[in-house]
């Protein structure tokens, strides 16, 4: 045989390794060596032998000849020191782990596993005493922050099963190498070393399942260890004693001493395969020494036909997706291109368009390929493993594996590629033709559907960074499962028919109605759903501790190479109450540094929702620069955690912020620059100089976990958790002290009104700077649900969501309304069958909603809601939504019920302020009325008080109405630092005043009717509510964005300036026009707002929506301009809650509204001089 030498190629290295021609009969192919024993040369060479101080053959579950061969050639090809040949690859990685850790001891893995893998980590091993640790994901920090004492190893796949993510073994191995913890590689779809070889970037391990393309046949099951010889057992001596103290089984032999660099393979040869008997037989040796012969001209094979295969089926119109490192759409291609020098493996996956049920027809359908459990084989082959290879996991288990539920997964073959694609084309034509009629009408509106939803990607509500305070060290929120059981019983409706809200015998008094309380708190308020849970540190400790490994916080990537946005990652509960505990600990710390000596001080946070949101203890965020001074120096805050674009501006503000001595930055300030140029460097060289030291969150981190385990001095119920300023429409912020107590009350509210459960996903989106959205995270922590963030572009919105498909979706009513409008031009607005079809189905499941307070009343329908519903629903990414909740303003009544139609899921409306922590008013589940609020929650009591001036009177008939009065466990402790507001607010009874004006039904559900304090008087005495007109005129006419009625106390009519909807405005103005208008044409929609042609269209629609909601002749707006952006955060006239803030957008725009009332009143002079004139 030639020479085992480096220098021989992986070609050669496969034929001749291990082996010489056999010198008693001189043959020339590798004999198979069936026995189980060999003969001693005497008994001294037996005793050698037995105390190892002798190599040599002694039975063959040990060692065998032939297996011996199949074992130094796979050491040679992955470039080890010595293998270990095992009876399959599960065996094999059962041996390592069993030979580097012990009871009480751990290793870490990734999710993005093989099934098998997975279920032997998670059930098998912990029975042992041997737990595994797993990271989503491969990131080399996230398995850095696992490692312990006790950690043994890092267990990764060189190309993962089924997600085919490529890890970046240097960053890994780098990693595990500064903590002495050994990398095991599973290079089973590294091809024997032919894909990749994780021994040369590291590795220290590396196993294989022999069967797949070692074998390459699907005949022979086998696994192999193959040991690097690389890594210094010695130098790690106390992390692994097994290997360096004297052995019991052998006379007290060292194997480092004894053995050096084969050392871990002889220990798992003579101790572990000894003891466990895990051993391949020489039959199956021999199979796959003639695997290895060729396996160099099958991989390039498979290889080849691998990427063909994914770029024709990335092309074909049937798959709805694609995934192979191969392609440069796959998140892993330049870590491939790296690691994977001679090909991108063997093996892909895919989605077929319509889900699971057309998956399943796709693969039952093909003829050459087969449907069985392997990968490898020199046949293509094709299994769905989310009921095969992972059936074993949870769904969630699946999720964080990569396996989805429409997945195939194609170990592609060595037939002609041309063959190959001609069966998966048959397949495709035959699963077409099989679909019903229906169900073809159905994919072809849903394709169309989901194109004119995309529109909806143009909603521009300028969700845009605001700033807030905490005054408490740690909060979000949770408890255990007594939470949900009870916030379940209560939320059951009362019977069709029966009140919602009830009034207290005797509490009526003049000038207001009696007091309404939830139908199941008569004699009480609740407090707190569970007993034990006291403050918003309780709420959430209690989840971390039950739920450690749920996902909790959730982001998606951005890909540079591909200038895209990935799939979710995500942290678990653990994850983020140790990081939390970190950050309090860094906090508290840099701010002593910075000279901050009091014991309670705000912390404020200026950026758009991500994850540091929750993990920064309790933050907030409001506005531009202006509000930004304002609330800083309001709060007296120290420190502001914000992100980059933001610290400029802070630093400009400095010299009016005297209490400003740190800033945190969110993202990243050092990416490897050059020392002494990073953003750290520069912007603290500047910071330096005001007295201010600027931090990453990282470091702020990072010091706090240098300092040990936090001491936690948990807060009391009626300690401030939050303060949270309000939107600030007519003057500055006002700060809303909200205590521990008001938070456990608004979140059990909220499970009061619509439980959740573990398994919940809310995707945030709505700016945490509103109660609103803060109140809906709170729930979904306390559930132990998930939270995903969009990824900052409100444009992008709807492929966030296809991608999280939430099962709770809180949202508001511009939203709403483009989702309506995207829906009715897919649906009821189509020509032919398609909208005949929608119209029919639609207007059926209204049908079946009225009466609401019938007993059959529904709006779900079996059928219906297959063939259709779903369909619409996928197209947003909202077909997993159980539940939706409008909020923050009015929703349109016929929106509400069309939804409700098109959804067949729980939509209900619901009312709340910054100063009730969000909660007051909800529907209940199974209510299906529109227009209202529905009843008072369980923790709060409500009442309405007479308006004279608006003429508004509890006594009125046949609905009593008035300004609405709260009072109750999540009502705030008062406007901070401003005694005045807080006087102007309260009653001396204890009576919040609200400012919105309702009424109440028969049933106890409220209705918000108009607004106390934005009220108009025009000249001839009438009063106006702008925001009810507005709010009419926006859920009307989806080409405007926003709205500014304005009425002059001098005029008798109202005038108003509006805002387009460029995706919606332009394709109006074009038919208007006769000639094309893009949406992303800023000049031409300009230029189309100021067109006669245009402004008379919209004014005859102004005038047809006055009619349809009877306004009366003054309520109406005569004269308007139209505009593209007149309403921003940026020129300071929208809160960050998209408020208008009426008193501004008057006072900077008093030149426009003057020339429109001067144009209404000429030609309204006009008119006048054209009448005939009366003869005396």
């Amino acid at each position: 045989m030639t020479s085992d030498a480096p220098t021989q190629k992986f070609e050669t290295l496969q034929l001749h390794a291990g082996q010489t021609p056999d010198p008693t009969t001189n043959s020339r192919a590798v004999p198979i060596y069936a026995t189980t024993s060999y003969v001693f040369n005497d008994s001294d060479h037996g005793a050698r032998l037995f105390g190892l101080k002798e190599f040599g053959n002694i039975y063959s579950r040990i060692m065998n000849p032939t297996v011996d061969v199949l074992e130094k050639r796979i050491a040679a090809l992955e470039g080890g020191a010595a293998a270990i040949g095992a009876a399959s690859g599960q065996a094999a990685q059962f041996m390592v782990v069993a030979a580097l850790a012990h009871t009480g001891d751990n290793i870490i893995s990734t999710s993005n596993l093989y099934g098998g893998t997975y279920n032997q980590f998670k059930v098998a091993f912990p029975r042992l005493g041997i737990t595994t640790k797993f990271v989503k994901g491969d990131k080399p920090e996230e398995f850095e922050r696992l490692i312990d004492d006790r950690t043994k190893a890092i267990y990764i796949e060189s190309i993962g099963n089924p997600r085919y993510n490529v890890p970046d073994f240097d960053a890994i191995v780098a990693v595990a190498h500064k903590a002495g913890v050994p990398v095991v590689v599973d290079n089973t779809f590294g091809a024997g070393g032919y894909f990749c070889r994780p021994i040369d970037h590291g590795a220290d391990i590396v196993v294989h399942s022999t069967t797949k393309w070692i074998g390459g046949h699907g005949t022979t099951i086998g696994g192999m260890v193959v040991d690097s010889g690389k890594f210094d057992w010695g130098k790690n001596a106390k992390r692994f004693p097994q290997m360096n103290d004297p052995s019991e089984g052998y006379h007290g032999l060292k194997f480092w001493d004894t053995f050096g660099s084969i050392a871990f393979a002889m220990r798992v040869r003579v101790e572990i395969l000894r003891d466990l008997g895990m051993a391949m037989n020489p039959f199956a040796a021999h199979e796959f020494i003639l695997g290895v012969e060729t396996l160099s001209l099958r991989c390039e094979r498979h290889a080849e036909n691998s990427l063909k295969l994914a770029k024709w089926l990335e092309g074909s119109e049937h798959v709805a997706w694609v995934s192979y490192p191969g392609l440069e759409s796959h998140q892993s291609h330049q870590l491939a291109k790296k690691y994977l020098p001679r090909g991108f493996g063997g093996v892909l996956s895919f989605g077929v368009k319509g889900g699971k049920a057309a998956g399943s027809q796709v693969v039952d359908g093909f003829k050459l390929i087969s449907n069985l459990a392997n990968v490898g084989d020199s046949k293509t082959l094709a299994i769905h493993p989310w009921s095969t290879t992972h059936e074993q996991l949870s769904d969630e288990e699946k999720q964080d594996s990569g396996v989805t539920d429409d997945l195939i997964r194609i170990s592609v073959g060595n037939e002609h590629i041309d063959d190959i694609i001609a069966d998966f084309e048959q397949s495709f034509k035959a699963s077409e033709a099989a679909k019903p009629e229906a169900g073809k009408e159905g994919q072809e509106k849903n394709g169309e559907l989901k194109g004119a939803v995309k529109e909806v990607k143009a909603f521009q509500p300028q969700f845009q960074d605001e700033l807030q305070i905490f005054s408490c060290p740690s909060s979000t929120l949770t408890s255990d499962m007594a939470h949900v059981e009870r916030g379940r019983e209560i939320s059951i409706p009362p019977p069709r028919g029966q009140p919602y809200s009830i009034t207290l015998p005797g509490s009526k008094k003049e000038g207001r109605t009696p007091v309404y309380r939830h139908h199941k708190f008569k004699d009480g308020l609740l407090r707190s759903l569970d007993p034990n849970v006291a403050t918003a540190h309780d709420m959430f400790e209690g989840t971390a501790n039950r739920y450690p490994k749920n996902r909790c916080l959730g982001w998606r990537p951005y890909i540079a190479e591909t200038k895209s946005w990935g799939k979710y990652e995500w942290m678990d509960y653990a994850t983020v109450q140790r990081r939390r505990a970190n950050l309090g600990v860094g906090l508290v710390s840099i701010n002593k540094d910075a000279g901050v000596k009091e014991s309670k001080y705000g912390i404020g946070i200026w950026c758009q929702n991500r994850p540091e949101w929750q993990i920064s203890v309790s933050l907030y965020d409001t506005l531009g620069p202006s509000t930004t001074e304002y609330i800083v120096n309001h709060a007296s805050l120290p420190c502001v955690i914000t992100s980059l674009p933001h610290i400029p501006t802070l630093l400009k503000l400095k010299p009016r912020l005297p209490t400003l001595k740190v800033i945190i930055s969110v993202d990243p300030l050092d990416n490897g620059d050059r020392e002494g140029y990073s953003k750290y460097a520069l912007l603290n060289s500047l910071a330096s100089e005001m007295g201010v030291k600027i931090y990453s969150f990282e470091q702020v981190e990072a010091i706090g976990a240098s300092l040990g385990t936090p001491l936690y001095h948990p807060p009391g119920p009626n300690d401030m958790l939050t303060i949270n300023y309000t939107s600030g429409t007519t003057g500055p912020p006002k700060g809303v002290t909200i205590l521990h107590f008001n938070a456990v009350a608004a979140g059990s509210c909220g499970f009061a009104t619509l439980p959740q459960t573990p398994k919940d996903v809310l995707i945030s989106y709505l700016p945490l700077a509103h109660i609103y959205e803060r109140m809906n995270e709170a729930c979904a922590l306390w559930a132990g649900g998930a939270i995903g963030f969009f990824h900052g572009d409100i444009l992008g919105l709807v492929d966030d969501l296809q991608q999280l498909k939430p099962t709770f979706f809180p949202s508001v009513p511009r939203l709403y309304n483009r989702f309506g409008g995207a829906i009715r031009a897919a649906t009821v607005q189509q020509p032919g069958l398609k909208g005949s079809l929608s119209r029919y189905i639609i207007s059926t499941k209204q049908a079946a909603m009225t009466p609401p307070e019938s007993p059959s009343a529904t709006n779900k329908h079996a059928f219906y809601d297959r063939i259709w519903g779903r369909k619409v629903a996928s197209a947003m990414g909202l077909q997993n939504a159980k539940s939706m909740v409008s909020g923050s303003a009015p929703l349109d009544p016929s929106l509400h019920g069309m939804l409700r139609a098109v959804m067949g899921n729980t939509f209900v409306q619901g009312y709340g302020l910054t100063e009730t922590f969000a909660q007051g008013l909800c529907q209940s589940e199974g209510d299906l009325s529109v227009g209202n609020c529905g009843g008072v929650s369980p923790t709060m009591e409500l009442c309405l008080m007479d308006v004279p001036d608006m003429e508004y009177y509890a006594t009125d008939q046949p609905q009593p109405r008035g300004e609405l009065l709260m009072r109750g466990n999540n009502l705030f402790a008062g406007y901070y630092r401003n005694e005045e507001e807080t006087n102007k607010a309260m009653l001396p009874d204890g009576w919040f005043r609200t400012g919105d004006v309702a009424t109440v039904d028969y049933l106890g559900r409220f209705q918000i009717i108009d607004r106390v304090k934005n009220v108009l008087k025009l000249a001839q005495g009438e009063y106006i509510s702008p925001e009810r007109l507005e709010n009419v005129y926006l859920s009307h006419l989806n080409y405007l964005a926003l709205a500014f009625v304005h009425g002059d106390s001098l005029q008798t009519f109202l005038v108003g300036i509006f805002a387009v909807q460029p995706d919606m405005f332009a394709p109006m103005a074009s038919k208007i026009l006769g000639k094309q208008i893009a949406s992303t044409d800023a000049a031409a929609i300009k230029a189309a707002c100021d067109e006669p042609k245009v402004i008379k269209a919209i004014q005859d629609d102004l005038d047809k929506v006055g009619r349809k909601n009877k306004f009366a002749g003054y309520e109406r707006v005569r004269r308007f301009r139209l505009m593209v952006d007149p309403f921003t955060i940026d020129n300071e006239l929208l809160t960050p809650t998209l408020k208008l803030k009426r008193p501004t957008t008057a006072k900077m725009y008093r030149s426009v509204l003057d020339q429109l009332y001067a144009e209404a009143l000429a030609e309204e002079e006009e008119q006048h001089r054209a009448m005939p004139k009366a003869k005396l």
